[in-house]
């Protein structure tokens, strides 16, 4: 099984057999959200989950400062990401057949 999402945010799971006909039909696959650093957060933590995510935190003297060129990373991924508003239905109208 394979989770995927649409653009109205509705995660479904399908069988890995009928993936490529829901990407056909405006479904990509699910890829949980990040949690994002905050003040609670430790400054090692916030160390480690930047360079999992391979933000550059370097010139930032702070927590603050970390905090900050991290959200300035989101909001630029964001835009990057920003698809177009083209609405498909939400589940295709058939499945396709089983393979044989």
């Amino acid at each position: 099984m394979t989770q995927l999402t649409h653009d109205t945010g509705q995660i479904i799971d399908v069988p890995d057999s009928a993936v490529e006909f829901y990407t056909a039909h405006h479904w990509t696959p699910y890829t949980p959200p990040v949690e994002t650093p905050d003040s609670t957060w430790t400054i090692p933590r916030i160390d480690e989950w930047a360079s999992e995510q391979g933000v550059d935190l370097s010139g930032a003297k702070t927590k603050q400062d970390k905090l900050d060129l991290i959200a300035k990373a989101s909001d630029a991924k964001e835009e990057t990401d920003a698809t177009g508003t083209q609405q498909a239905s939400a589940v295709p109208a058939t499945e396709p057949a089983a393979a044989e």
